[in-house]
């Protein structure tokens, strides 16, 4: 049995920044969806569409998870794009790390001072790992959260009696949606997911991307700090394939703004826009 609690904007952080440390932004407004508290086995949010009751996306958000009102908003948004129900499973089943207090960087800083660089790095990093650290290591390993995307698809079909599934992932869910998107089903069973849009990615290995096997977008930031290292040799394994593939390219942003945006930046505030747009037009054309 499925209980739903009507979101409600005072559940969650209201928009605006910390000026001495953040993870990013709240987006303004209030979701329009609804919350589970037990939808093929996770706490859910819901944006409902019944337009074309046999697909649907699911998201799979960023680290900050169902603690804060972004991924709602931005599932809202996809279904206003789409037409198609979104679902936004609390993959991180409720360990969410606190959102004012870690430090993000909203634009590029490649052309700052050395030691300036140096010095915003190392706050990040310090921020990550004392704010992150344990929670991480435990309830963020892909050895987790693969598995439980999975479940919560196969559920879906099986109650929901969806046939078509995409998977848009941003930062952490971007991992989650990479992984998923090599998984080939044995012969004779149709795939669990049909198309994948990933935006800023978290830590991947280029082999990750060679294996991709369905329609794939990958969204990028123009600085990304788990990405950058990885992203030309990903980017040419991922144009190598007979798959479907695009990348889209957001100049002036960093890694986090498809999910948090400081929409009071405004090139930030327009790219945001863009790459769900993008998103949305992807998942619309190859599902």
């Amino acid at each position: 049995m499925t209980t739903a609690v009507e979101s409600d904007e005072q559940q969650y952080p209201q928009v605006g920044t910390c000026k001495d440390c953040t993870g990013g932004a709240i987006l303004p407004g209030s979701p329009k969806g609804k919350d589970h508290e037990n939808l093929a086995g996770l706490k859910c949010y819901v944006s409902q569409d019944g337009a074309h009751p046999d697909k649907a996306i699911i998201i799979a958000a960023d680290a900050f998870g169902l603690g804060i009102a972004n991924p709602r908003i931005v599932a809202d948004t996809l279904r206003d794009l789409t037409g198609l129900t979104v679902y936004v499973p609390d993959l991180i089943d409720g360990h969410y790390p606190p959102f004012d207090k870690l430090y993000k960087v909203d634009t590029p800083i490649n052309k700052k001072p050395f030691l300036q660089r140096a010095g915003i790095l190392a706050r990040g990093l310090a921020s990550v790992v004392w704010n992150f650290g344990l929670t991480y290591l435990v309830h963020m390993r892909m050895s987790v959260l693969v598995p439980r995307i999975k479940e919560f698809a196969r559920t879906l079909k099986k109650e929901k009696g969806i046939s078509h599934l995409a998977v848009v992932g941003f930062c952490l869910g971007g991992q989650v949606g990479t992984i998923c998107a090599r998984d080939v089903p044995p012969e004779g069973e149709n795939p669990l997911f049909e198309a994948f849009v990933v935006a800023h990615p978290g830590p991947l290995s280029v082999s990750d991307f060679t294996q991709v096997a369905y329609p794939f977008a990958l969204i990028c930031s123009e600085e990304d700090i788990y990405f950058d290292r990885i992203k030309e040799a990903s980017i040419a394994a991922l144009r190598k394939l007979s798959v479907p593939v695009e990348v889209y390219e957001h100049p002036g942003t960093t890694h986090g703004f498809a999910a948090r945006p400081d929409i009071t930046i405004p090139n930030i505030a327009i790219e945001y826009q863009k790459a769900l747009k993008e998103a949305a037009a992807w998942v619309s054309k190859h599902l």
